[in-house]
């Protein structure tokens, strides 16, 4: 009888949402739904912002946003054995309700 235990590569049945509209100041979240046997380790990157460092998780949770932290994000599921895959989100500034926001305070 065998002991080993099977392994699975990493997959990432879906991160979500993929898109979404934040104001500033406002708290965005993203989720990597990743899996693999054993389980992967998943870390975040900013699409053309490699020196911000993110928390390992499942889970990206921006809150106080700025600016500069709307763009496109990637998470990647790493396996022990150095397999990877990888998933992307968008969170962009809500501008229709900043233009509003502005409209209603000139009022």
């Amino acid at each position: 009888m065998c002991s080993c235990s099977s392994t699975e590569s990493p997959n990432i049945h879906s991160i979500f949402p993929a898109h979404q509209l934040a104001n500033e100041t406002d708290t965005f979240e993203i989720f990597c739904n990743a899996t693999g046997n054993p389980p992967p380790v998943v870390t975040w990157t900013k699409i053309g912002d490699n020196n911000k460092v993110y928390p390992r998780g499942k889970s990206l949770r921006v809150q106080n946003a700025e600016k500069s932290d709307f763009g496109t994000y990637q998470c990647t599921a790493e396996s022990v054995r150095g397999e990877n895959i990888s998933a992307v989100a968008t969170a962009e500034i809500d501008n229709c309700k900043l233009t509003l926001s502005i409209y209603n305070f000139l009022l």
